[in-house]
């Protein structure tokens, strides 16, 4: 039968309006898939936006062989917590890839946005995260994944593992996240800052009366301890000042500073100078904020039972152990606290003392709590000893053992042997004091020996001049050897990295440079001296100059560090080191013992490697023995 046109009529109408609504309900969805979040937006930040939110993308580096501390804006140590980003080439203020416009020290508030992808963290949906830009994401780069990301086809963060972390899922790689500029807090330091709860964040530290870190210390009156925190740069500094969250940190004493300089040979002002500074400093702060008399290692029983026997009865792993901190000696339950070094460390009580004990690192005793200050951002524990492990951990080689990893086996037994000769001992071996090794190569020992006329090595070995010879080769703390490159210069140290070195209120902080900078103690930092003053702290020196430097031995013989006429690739695979590393056209350092009173007695040697990184110093490997 036919079908009445009215009716074909209506059921085509029917069909094309369920078409239209489909396609419209399709593009709706599509539209609300593409469109992003709506972000929450913190009342106390909103008042700092440069720009409104807009959707852009994110990924993450930092533990893919790029280093967020080696970044194009020349900060160098990144601080806690590592909140940093890297802005890709789609920035429009990016003109030939120039400095000024890298936006270097800017921030940007950033939420990762579910819509799209599902790698968003669902208990961090509402997080935001303040960043700081320390790097680029150049589209033209050595890594081949930049063209596909940093090209500047979209809004495009590349941030630290860290921060990616705290928002998605690394498993995913990217997501696309929502960001607006905003004027950096006050209260946010150089290594940004995460809002868990943006609608109700709010600063430390923003009552009257409250009192810092920086604030108790100087009421403490832990003058040395302010120093060194000022000296060791961004990486912990900020800590002690920041209104963004709260930390714990350990003070050592103006005494405890005294006695850690003694063993290791120094004045305080000498280990206040040395470059691992920074190191010995973050040893001392802490990752989160401590409840410092909850947190100890001990054996408190729940009842009239050891905790042997508790054990045995599998109560370790009751609900109510864990959260009362019963018997965690026994049961392995001990909370660990990491430090901003990377290393751990144990809190337990002294019975005869009935003080805190804190794991002593590689110190000779043990340090204890004398008492613990609140702060507003942060508890401090003041402590009668330094904390610090420069050889601690598994991974971790002292100068000798490097030494002798490298096949400098003549080195590493003539300094043992020099060690027990005399009451001055060198002390290269404690592993507790720093210092800069100038190890000759056993061929250079051979020809010593038969310089001097001696049978053998081992008749060397028992020379009454032996001590004197070997320390000609120790330097006291931590001295880079490095190469002449044809470039060497500092750079033009831009406003937004000035204004956070805590310079004396006094100083006109434009006008800071790096002269100054260095007799200020900065040259300490890895930050200052590999990013913007390599010149002035010594970490390069300029081909075709004729510059001297002057050094003193540990037993104050005087050396010079002059050019020589060796290419600074020489030699290097015979010690597999990558020569891809070497600066171009570089040369290498000669290393002259002068004898003042007779300058025919004078001798000369080659750095063929330099800097090889011990935990307690640097090994350079030379080609003759300094007489």
């Amino acid at each position: 039968m036919m079908t009445p046109r009215s009716q074909t009529t209506k059921a085509f109408a029917a069909q094309l309006l369920a078409a239209t609504l489909a396609v419209a309900l399709f593009g709706a969805l599509s539209q609300v898939a593409l469109a992003a979040s709506v972000p929450v937006s913190s009342p106390a930040i909103d008042q700092l936006d440069i720009t409104g939110w807009t959707r852009g993308r994110m990924t993450f580096y930092g533990r893919d062989g790029y280093s967020i501390h080696d970044g194009a804006c020349h900060y160098g140590g990144i601080p806690h917590p590592y909140y940093v980003a890297a802005l890709s080439d789609w920035w429009p203020e990016y003109i030939n890839s120039a400095y000024e416009h890298n936006k270097c020290g800017h921030c940007f508030e950033v939420q990762c946005d579910p819509n799209g992808r599902s790698y968003c963290r669902q208990d961090r949906l509402n997080t935001s995260i303040i960043v700081r830009v320390t790097d680029r994401c150049p589209c033209h780069h050595e890594n081949p994944s930049n063209k596909r990301w940093c090209c500047g086809d979209m809004p495009h963060f590349d941030v630290s593992h860290e921060a990616f972390g705290e928002l998605a899922s690394h498993t995913g790689g990217w997501v696309y996240l929502q960001w607006r500029e905003i004027q950096c807090p006050d209260a946010v330091g150089l290594g940004g800052e995460i809002l868990h709860d943006p609608w109700s964040w709010t600063p430390h530290c923003n009552r009257e009366g409250d009192n810092t870190l920086a604030d108790l210390a100087q009421r403490e009156g832990l003058t040395t301890f302010l120093e060194a925190v000022w000296r060791a740069g961004p990486a912990v500094w900020d800590t002690l000042t920041t209104r963004a969250h709260t930390s714990s940190i350990i003070a050592p004493t103006n005494e405890a500073w005294e006695q850690a300089a003694a063993e290791m040979g120094l004045t305080v002002e000498e280990l206040l100078d040395e470059p691992s500074l920074g190191e010995i400093v973050k040893y001392h702060f802490l990752g989160d904020n401590v409840d410092f008399e909850n947190s100890l290692c001990d054996d408190r029983q729940p009842g009239g039972n050891t905790c042997e026997q508790e054990k045995a009865w599998e109560k370790c792993a009751s609900p109510d152990f864990q959260r009362d901190g019963y018997c965690r000696q026994t049961c392995g339950a001990c909370p660990s606290l990491e430090t901003l070094s990377g290393n751990t460390m144990t809190l337990s009580t002294d019975n005869a003392t009935g003080l805190t004990v804190i794991d002593r690192g590689m110190g000779p005793q043990n340090a204890h709590i004398l008492r613990v200050e609140e702060g507003c951002n942060g508890n401090m524990a003041v402590v009668d000893r330094l904390l610090f492990s420069l050889c601690k951990g598994p991974d971790a080689k002292g100068v000798l053992q490097v030494a002798q990893e490298a096949g400098l086996l003549r080195f590493t037994e003539a300094v043992w042997k020099a060690n027990l000769l005399t009451d001055d001992s060198l002390k290269v071996g404690d592993e507790y004091g720093l210092y800069t090794l100038l190890a000759p190569t056993d061929g250079a020992f051979d020809k010593v020996v038969k310089d001097l006329k001696f049978e053998n090595f081992t008749e060397f070995l028992d020379s009454p001049n032996l001590a004197a010879i070997m320390s000609n080769h120790v330097i006291k703390g931590k001295q880079h050897m490095g190469y002449f490159e044809k470039e060497c210069h500092d750079l033009a140290m831009p406003s937004e990295i000035i204004d956070l070195i805590p310079t004396s209120s006094s100083w006109d902080n434009s006008t800071i440079g790096c002269a100054e900078l260095e007799t200020l103690g900065f040259c300490s930092n890895s930050w200052i001296a590999t990013g913007y003053c390599r010149e002035t702290c010594g970490r390069c020196k300029s081909r075709g100059s004729k510059q001297k430097e002057a050094l003193l031995s540990i037993a104050d013989a005087p050396l010079s560090l002059l050019q020589s006429k060796v290419n600074a690739e020489d030699q290097l695979r015979v010690y597999n080191v990558d020569d891809s590393q070497v600066p171009e056209d570089a040369l290498k350092v000669s290393v002259i013992r002068e004898h003042p009173e007779d300058k025919k007695k004078r001798s000369q040697s080659v750095v063929i490697v330099p800097d090889i990184e011990a935990c307690n110093g640097l090994i350079n490997i030379v080609d003759s023995v300094l007489r």
